[in-house]
């Protein structure tokens, strides 16, 4: 049999197909890589195994590119990939997992044509051969019109094996694509050939009643291989240890003691071997008081801001790699001064002062850029440009207006001028350091890079600087009640809104928000998912709305009091009373937990209020607070027992300067219309000393973080 396998894979004796670029696609999904937080291993070492394994084929072009756990990015390189570039496959490493966030498969789905169910088996199949988990990866494998699309594992060797384990197939599968008819026939006919003549051999060994079946299939398999190996070198395939690993992109963790650590917080999730347990009393027997003392605001945030400090890994930026909006960590100072030599400040000619007015002869022109030639004497003059040196001996600039052209050549030159004015010395020209000073301090650490930052680090030469990464940040809303815009909804229930404000509200700061989903009304499956997210470690900051009342399915507090340390339960204040604030921490790793109120503008208020800053002060904001100005009432208002924040309209046009406060209606916490157009929130006192607040109060407006039209 031996020589019948060397047949199969013996390609000399057949027509030759002319040899052609083929156009395959890497694409690495995660937020992590993307960000530019994690080094992506799976996507280059992916590179490195196509070019070496398809080579036999023809010449190889490899696209690579890396996008975030988002799914219309994914699908929409998928599609770019497949339909304008014409890759005849694109495979994908990360986000097949349980994770919310790992939506590969599902824009996958959406992508394809056609499944291919057969490359999904073969990988799952042999993955599990080697570890239970690899159960847990949902991989999709189809069809695009004349591409093939696989999802491998976000692992740099589950990726490795998974492909791997599908090379045998690839040459027939894409000559199938691309329709190549006459290697498709050549390799049905050594198919055919070999599996009857393995059978009628088989047939003659075995026993009677074997009729030689299961040796007869194992060998037609192995020859089906050894059919499509004539495309391809394929090295044996080791498939030992673990893949425990197979949904991580972070093929540093090591997959024993991250199951050890994970079975420690004792809940039901992909990683996980025990059962969770939270305290949920029966509803009759569940609290009728909360137990947390209440605070007041200004307590509440002194505790966030307190409790977080910015991450001190040095990020370097390039100047022209989106450096605004960043943060910096460091002073920056000037190496050197600017400008670095005496300069004029206008067009004109240079000049000794102590000659005074009268006619003078031009010796030569001075541009910016250029160093002059010769030095001026008494009695002469360069012209001179903005911006250019000074010439040795001159010591004042006249401008052009200023003068006269006594003289001239031929061709149009100067050769002689008269100096109308009197110039003094130093006149028009800027000295050394003048703008900037050698060692002067351009920038300090904790300032936020605008334009004008930008211009001042070009101006002094400056091109990298160290800037803090912006924080990770998910988001979650709770309850079954809600459904997303867009789907049909069912009696009682109602639309999301709050995590679609809240996102628009992080990115509107330039920060990236990912969506998490919404948090089922069930214990085990409640805390399965946010210790998912938590222990990935993904995000810095995470964000519920909704479940941290005093209703029967109020969770969220139940979670955080088992997993996590909660810093504060309640807070004094309308709207926003429940709001939570905890922190979780995962060795060395802590997850700052924002659990706030699901009525829509208690959620977004106590955004603006608590975890604006917070993320502020983790970007390295040295400001993180809502900046406070003075503002009079539009209104008369009756105060509440609780400090409430009023949401108005600021309208400069005012005779004093200080912006009139315009009410926007109606301030009840469900009704998200009072957060429209709303500038600031008004900080109205307690009733304590005060009942009543009458139109033209003064009072104290924290302003909203955004373009006020």
């Amino acid at each position: 049999m031996a020589t019948l396998y060397e047949n199969l894979g013996d390609t000399s004796n057949t027509p030759e197909v002319v040899p052609r670029q083929l156009k395959v696609g890497i694409l690495t999904v995660s937020d992590r890589c993307s960000a530019g937080t994690q080094e992506d291993k799976s996507g280059p070492n992916l590179k490195i195994l196509v070019e070496s394994h398809l080579q036999r084929l023809g010449s190889v072009n490899v696209l690579t590119g890396c996008v975030p756990d988002e799914f219309h990015i994914i699908k929409s390189c998928l599609t770019h990939w497949s339909d304008n570039e014409n890759c005849v496959l694109i495979l994908t490493t990360g986000g097949t997992g349980f994770s919310l966030r790992d939506v590969t498969p599902e824009a996958t789905k959406d992508v394809i044509d056609r499944d291919a169910p057969g490359l999904t088996v073969c990988m799952l199949s042999k993955s599990i051969e080697s570890t239970p988990t690899a159960m847990l990866s949902r991989p999709v494998c189809g069809i695009r019109k004349s591409t093939i699309i696989c999802n491998l594992p976000g692992s740099k060797k589950g990726s490795q094996e998974c492909f791997e384990f599908i090379l045998p197939a690839l040459g027939h599968a894409f000559d199938l694509v691309l329709n190549n008819i006459r290697k498709i026939e050549l390799t049905h006919t050594n198919m055919t050939k070999v599996t009857a003549q393995v059978h009628k051999e088989n047939i003659k060994k075995s026993p009677p009643h074997c009729h030689g079946r299961t040796e007869s299939t194992n060998e037609v398999i192995c020859l089906v291989q050894n059919c499509q190996n004539q495309y391809f070198e394929t090295p044996p395939m080791s498939i030992r240890g673990s893949l425990d690993s197979l949904h991580s992109n972070d093929s540093s963790i090591d997959s024993s003691e991250y199951s050890q650590s994970s079975t420690e917080n004792n809940h039901v999730c992909p990683h996980r071997k025990t059962a969770v347990y939270i305290d949920t009393p029966k509803v009759a027997e569940r609290d009728r008081f909360s137990p947390y003392p209440m605070l007041q605001v200004h307590k509440a945030l002194s505790i966030i801001l307190g409790s977080i400090q910015p991450m001190k890994k040095r990020h370097l930026v390039n100047l022209h790699a989106g450096l605004l909006g960043k943060i910096l960590m460091e002073d920056i100072r000037a190496k050197e001064p600017y400008p670095p030599f005496p300069a004029s400040v206008k067009d004109g000619y240079a000049v000794i002062a102590a000659d005074g007015s009268g006619v003078r002869k031009v010796i030569e022109p001075i541009y910016a850029g250029h160093m002059p030639q010769q030095s001026i004497s008494s009695g002469e003059c360069s012209r001179i440009t903005t911006g250019a040196p000074i010439p040795p001996g001159a010591d004042a600039v006249v401008q052009v207006e200023d003068t006269e052209v006594v003289e001239k050549t031929k061709k149009g030159d100067e050769i002689l001028v008269n100096i109308k004015s009197i110039p003094v010395q130093k006149q028009d020209i800027r000295p050394i350091g003048f703008d900037i000073r050698q060692g002067e301090t351009l920038l300090y650490a904790g300032e936020k890079l605008g334009p004008s930052e930008l211009g001042l680090l070009a101006m002094a030469g400056i091109n990298t600087v160290p800037v803090y990464s912006p924080p990770s940040i998910g988001v979650f809303s709770s309850g079954d009640e809600l459904v997303p815009p867009g789907e049909e909804k069912g009696k009682g229930q109602i639309y999301d809104s709050n995590k679609i404000a809240l996102i628009a509200a992080i990115r509107e700061q330039g920060f990236n928000a990912a969506d998490l989903g919404v948090l089922p009304d069930n214990p085990s499956r409640l805390c399965e998912v946010l210790l998912n997210i938590i222990d990935d470690t993904a995000h810095q900051i995470v964000i519920t709305t909704g479940g941290v009342s005093m209703g029967e399915k109020d969770l969220i507090k139940k979670f955080l009091e088992k997993f996590g340390d909660i810093k504060f339960g309640r807070v004094n204040m309308k709207p926003g009373k429940p709001t939570t604030f905890a922190t979780i921490k995962r060795g060395s790793i802590t997850t700052y937990f924002f659990a706030l109120p699901g009525n829509p503008v208690s959620a977004i208020v106590t955004f603006y209020l608590f975890v604006l800053p917070a993320i502020r002060k983790l970007a390295g904001f040295s400001k993180p607070n809502l900046q406070r100005i003075q503002a009079r009432l539009s209104f008369d208002i009756n105060l509440d027992i609780r400090p409430e924040y009023h949401r108005v309209c600021l309208n400069w046009d005012t005779d004093d300067g200080v912006p009139l406060a315009i009410t926007t209606g109606s301030q009840c916490s469900s009704r998200l219309l009072s957060m429209r157009s709303c500038h600031a929130l008004v900080e109205m006192p307690s009733n304590e000393t005060v009942r009543n607040l009458t139109k033209g109060s003064l009072v104290t407006a924290l302003l909203i973080p955004k373009l006020i039209t």
